[in-house]
């Protein structure tokens, strides 16, 4: 079985990436502004009869794989991704094939594995982004070199060579200090601890490197030292423009971007690493190399947040190779590795909760500014979750077991905790990432304003340049409210793309108009960030608007509990609704009815308290889940706010509970003119029993 799976291995390697980087890359749209910055770089590049990269300072490396890619299968996202996805499957190779020279055939294997399953790499490999080519270029350079020096074999030339187009696309992606620097050194620092070479070689080597960070740190002291003269210009020696040294950078930075892009692989990353130095008292050059370019990653991108601006983690490959040679060792071992299988198992559901906590962490492993989670998505941090639980588990009971043949043994459950990354990787690139395109691409709006009829479009205060890739004819650009209805006061069918975020101050200007009544329909909110409205809707259409419920005329139904409590003329709360008994520590909804007198004048927050045997919850929240804060409001309309309250069941005994209520901005509430009041500005609302 071993030997077939060694000589199977490199095309296993290249079906694994084929089956998770390739279907479906161009089903979903572009990542606006992540995707369409790079494609908007690569398309004025493949337009044009050069390869000059213009715009703002970068290497050009990854810019003109896009725009290679745009000029060979036409501009869009199948021609844009599929040169990324196949660059990603060439470092799966060379990953699998520095393991198998430093390591064995398995052990290459088991990194390649890892390294294809990594956040980081997998949601990379799929979408426009600048992270594979400087990923590929350091790979290549340790590959070749590390090939050449400690693996010698017929193909030297080949291993050389191999590392000297890394030096290439390394500088051209990332620069020299990320791209050779960093790689040269770690090759020359498991040349000093280690051996292995030709001497010539190895002090050659271990010059260059050293030439190349004195370079490196000379260029860094000119260009940033205020008393050698600042030069805020781009160099390649940087891969970026200069500024001045923050010193906000934290050391954790670069950690975190390496725990979230490397999950669940990084849990065993420190055995792998304390693994190198335990073996028979001596240095392995496998593992000293790789350490040494992790380490030397670190640290040089640690230097680049600092001094140039945001950078990825370029060393991912090494991190995944030390724990696929750790765990092929592991398979060897005779022994209980209980306390290695339980700490990497806690570390991967840790990983695994703060996904789920923030799962923007995780949506954005792979771009540099983060991204806006749409909150529609609320099952897919519990799938993230749940991989961390269920690698860990299979990781804890592989080390626990002992190496025999059968399933219910060591290598079957390292193989189900293989399994069950494969199943991540893929759940997450066919599921999670086309769904977070929904909302952060215009795909879905043309899609749907084409089968509407695909008339005039506009669009209001929508940021950068993601519609051109789906709109054909020419999209009408208003700037203000009044460009925007006069737009949508045309006698034929019209649509417009606007901002969720713009939805208050449209329905506030709509309502405001002489005619007092709202000339816009919301015919497709699909997406989180950017809704599809019209003038007008068809047959079988629906308005979609999320506030057309909640901002009425007249209220179709007198609140359950009627009120009249006059904030100082401008808002009158008429009533509420509630239960008159809740079940203790369990979400609730209260519903409030606000009559708009005149305007407020300001953005205030409802609040609400419910004090009760000696305790308070709170529950204050901007009116109509955010969407529609006070200062949009408009004299003569009703609000009806809905505001879902979670109550700590530890902090909620049972017993009767007065509520109040009323509205604040910051250290001021609005003064109660009459009504119901506690005689501090709390409008008291009634009582309720929690059980």
């Amino acid at each position: 079985m071993k030997n077939m799976l060694d000589r199977w291995a490199p095309l296993l390697v290249l079906l694994l990436g084929a089956l998770l980087y390739l279907p479906g890359i161009g089903s979903f749209g572009l990542w606006d502004p992540h995707e369409v910055r790079i494609a908007d770089a690569a398309k004025e590049v493949a337009l044009s009869e050069g390869w000059e990269v213009r715009g703002a300072p970068r290497p050009p490396l990854p810019v003109w794989l896009v725009a290679a890619g745009f000029r060979l299968f036409g501009i869009g996202e199948v021609g844009g991704r599929l040169p990324v996805a196949l660059a990603s499957i060439a470092a799966l190779l060379i990953c699998y094939a520095l393991g198998a020279a430093l390591f064995g055939r398995r052990a290459g294997l088991l990194g390649a594995v890892a390294l294809a399953t990594s956040p980081a790499f997998f949601l990379s490999a799929r979408q426009l982004t600048t992270q594979i080519m400087p990923v590929l270029g350091p790979l290549c350079v340790v590959a070749g070199l590390a090939r050449a020096l400690w693996a010698p074999s017929r193909t030297w030339p080949l291993d050389l060579l191999l590392g000297l187009a890394g030096l290439a696309i390394g500088q051209l992606a990332s620069g020299t200090l990320l791209g050779v620097a960093v790689p040269l050194a770690a090759i020359a620092v498991a040349l000093l601890l280690c051996g292995g070479g030709r001497t010539a070689v190895r002090a050659g080597l271990v010059t260059l490197a050293g030439g190349l960070l004195v370079a490196v740190a000379w260029s860094w002291y000119q260009q940033l030292n205020p008393g050698a003269g600042h030069v805020s210009a781009y160099t390649a020696l940087l891969g970026g423009t200069p500024h001045a040294m923050t010193h906000q950078t934290q050391l954790v930075s670069v950690v975190t971007q390496i725990g979230f892009g490397f999950f669940p692989w990084v849990a065993l990353l420190p055995w792998s690493v304390a693994r190198a130095f335990v073996v028979e008292g001596e240095l392995r050059p496998g593992w000293v190399v790789l350490i040494a370019w992790a380490g030397l990653a670190y640290l040089a991108t640690l230097l680049q947040l600092a001094g140039v601006g945001e950078v990825a983690f370029a060393a991912g490959p090494a991190i995944a190779l030390l724990v696929g040679a750790l765990l092929d060792e592991t398979l060897e071992q005779r022994q209980s590795l209980a306390l290695v299988g339980l700490t990497a198992a806690l570390g991967a559901v840790l990983l695994g909760h703060d996904f789920f906590l923030n799962p923007e962490r995780f949506g954005g492993a792979h771009v540099l500014e983060g991204i806006k989670w749409p909150s529609p998505l609320e099952a897919a941090p519990y799938v993230v979750l749940g991989a961390g639980l269920v690698w860990g588990a299979f990781i804890a009971l592989g080390h626990l077991l002992l190496p025999r043949p059968g399933w219910f043994s060591r290598q079957g459950a390292l193989a189900a905790a293989f399994a069950a990354a494969l199943g991540f990787a893929a759940a997450s690139s066919f599921w999670i990432v086309p769904s977070v395109s929904q909302h952060l691409s215009y795909k879905g709006l043309f899609t749907k304003y084409r089968s509407l009829g695909g008339s005039e479009l506009g669009q209001y205060r929508v940021p950068g340049h993601g519609a051109s890739y789906y709109n054909a004819g020419k999209t009408v650009d208003l700037s203000s409210l009044p460009q925007l209805f006069e737009f949508l006061a045309k006698p034929a069918r019209v649509f417009v793309i606007v901002s969720s975020e713009d939805v208050a101050p449209i329905d506030q200007f709509a309502k405001s108009r002489s005619e007092g009544s709202a000339n816009y329909f919301v015919v497709d909110d699909s997406n989180a960030h950017f809704l599809l409205l019209s003038n007008r809707l068809g047959t079988g259409e629906s308005d979609l608007s999320p506030l057309r419920r909640q901002i009425v005329r007249e209220l179709l139904h007198p609140p359950q509990h009627e009120l009249h409590v006059d904030f100082e003329g401008k808002v009158e709360l008429v009533g509420y609704d509630l239960p008159d008994e809740l079940s203790r520590g369990q979400s609730f909804k209260i519903t409030l009815y606000y009559k708009v007198i005149a305007p407020l004048g300001g953005a205030y927050k409802v609040f609400l308290h419910f004090d009760g045997p000696g305790t308070r919850f709170n529950g204050d929240h901007i009116p109509l889940e955010g969407r529609f804060p006070t200062n949009y409001w408009v004299p003569g309309f009703y609000i009806i706010d809905e505001h879902r309250m979670e109550p700590d069941r530890a902090t909620s005994p049972i017993g009767n509970y007065q509520i109040f209520g009323g509205l604040f901005m910051g250290e001021r509430r609005l003064k109660i003119a009459s009504g119901p009041s506690d005689g501090d500005n709390r409008a008291r609302l009634g009582g309720v029993r929690v059980k």
